[in-house]
């Protein structure tokens, strides 16, 4: 038996680079995060509402 998944390799692949950058973002030591807060929290704040939003979207289509 087999389980078929609906979603082509393309839109996994998407999602995967999608959650990657999200989990980037996150500020510990060893991730960008923490580099950018610490550069600039408005850059930070901007790059993690677009990666949120592109998570979000890669996960609802």
């Amino acid at each position: 038996m087999q389980i078929r998944i609906k979603t082509s390799e393309t839109e996994l692949k998407h999602l995967l680079i999608a959650w990657l950058a999200f989990f980037n973002m996150i500020p510990i030591s060893v991730l960008d995060g923490r580099k950018v807060m610490a550069w600039s929290r408005r850059v930070y704040g901007v790059a993690l509402g677009i990666a949120i939003v592109v998570l979000v979207m890669s996960i609802m289509i």
